[in-house]
């Protein structure tokens, strides 16, 4: 159970397949909650508290607070892909499996983005949007922003036997790498360079450099699909301390 030290006031940590599959479309009710008890008991916190994101791969994020914080505890929030936070009583949820888990945080105001980046949602813009919630409510300033991007397929294994019409526009060209058999995409340059663009210091940008198809310890839908592997998927916990 990897816990991740972007900075000493946040708790995140992610799965991994020996800790089970953190998805009910992938196992039974029973054996799910069973293992989110365990791993949210490795983090000191109770599962039945998270807020989960529902994820519907666009680029909508959910402002959590101190009251609407208590009434979606516990929910999985339909509509929304993540969420963005100033309030520390809340634990923030998402599920992953190629797509790429994005945290922004802004140690000046204590406030957090915890956010689902599939390549539609990264396509929308989900990285830039979750950014400016932070400056729209918290008033963040980029330039000091730390980023932790986490397992995620990389440019390795996402791959397409063509062109998806999602990167036609001319801004994808440095991000796809075509042959003759296929073209792969890289979504953590892509979503590296818009952030830096937007403000981001590139030296507060925290890479995980896992590539979920690649690693076995971690649940990956393409490999799965490929290899008959295990279907699952991780959870990605984070919380303001």
């Amino acid at each position: 159970m990897p816990k991740v030290a972007l900075h000493p006031r946040l708790l995140l940590a992610y799965s991994q397949v020996t800790d089970g599959n953190m998805d009910f479309r992938f196992g039974t009710p029973k054996e799910v909650r069973q293992h989110r008890q365990q791993f949210f008991a490795t983090l000191k916190q109770n599962y039945r508290d998270a807020i989960e994101a529902a994820q519907i791969h666009f680029d909508r994020l959910l402002v959590l607070n101190s009251e609407n914080g208590k009434m979606w505890r516990g929910m999985n929030v339909t509509g929304v892909d993540g969420f963005v936070t100033t309030e520390p009583s809340v634990i923030m949820m998402i599920r992953t499996a190629d797509c790429v888990p994005l945290v922004l945080y802004d140690p000046a105001h204590h406030a957090m983005a915890l956010l689902h980046a599939g390549w539609r949602g990264t396509v929308k813009g989900m990285a830039t949007t979750g950014l400016a919630r932070l400056v729209k409510e918290y008033q963040t300033d980029p330039r000091q922003v730390l980023v932790w991007l986490g397992p995620a397929a990389r440019v390795c294994h996402l791959t397409f036997p063509e062109i998806p019409s999602e990167f036609e526009h001319e801004l994808w060209q440095p991000y796809l790498k075509i042959n003759f058999q296929s073209v792969a995409v890289d979504l953590i340059a892509y979503i590296k360079a818009t952030l830096h663009q937007a403000g981001v210091k590139k030296s507060s940008m925290v890479d995980s450099h896992l590539c979920t198809v690649e690693l076995p310890e971690l649940f990956s839908h393409r490999r799965s699909q490929a290899d008959g592997s295990p279907a699952g998927r991780l959870a990605v916990v984070a919380k303001l301390k």
